[in-house]
């Protein structure tokens, strides 16, 4: 069964209600149909929210295969936000180093930054990565 077939049985509920019970003998009834609506509204958020969630994971990890060259797998949504996380502390740092040599970075992505920013800045934060393993 699906959301909009729920959402019709609560609507046809409510209308039966309304017919067979005098007001004051459908209150407890009226109450618990309300709680149906409300129980299908948080369900309708939820796949909402999820789709959202989808979208944009199956987005990050296209990413993470173009990067990585693996067209073929999945990553682990452990490894996968590592990765961006990852991404985004190289982007930070190549936009600093870059900024620091005179680069123009106002509208700078990876790409467009000078590889030397961009691969300094991964060699800086892998040899930190190690430091903290090792420690």
């Amino acid at each position: 069964m699906n959301i909009d077939e729920i959402r019709a049985d609560v609507a046809r509920a409510r209308e039966y209600a309304k017919a067979i019970f005098s007001q004051t003998d459908s209150t407890e009834l009226v109450s618990l149909i309300d709680a149906c609506e409300e129980l299908v509204q948080q369900v309708e958020d939820h796949n909402t929210a999820r789709d959202i969630q989808r979208k944009a994971t199956l987005k990050a990890d296209k990413m993470w295969q173009e990067a990585t060259g693996n067209n073929d797998v999945f990553p682990d949504l452990g490894k996968l936000l590592d990765w961006l996380m990852r991404e985004i502390e190289v982007r930070d740092l190549a936009l600093q180093y870059a900024c620091d040599s005179g680069e123009d970075w106002s509208q700078a992505t990876l790409d467009t930054l000078s590889k030397g920013a961009v691969n300094q800045a991964r060699r800086d934060i892998a040899e930190e990565a190690e430091k903290k393993t090792n420690d």
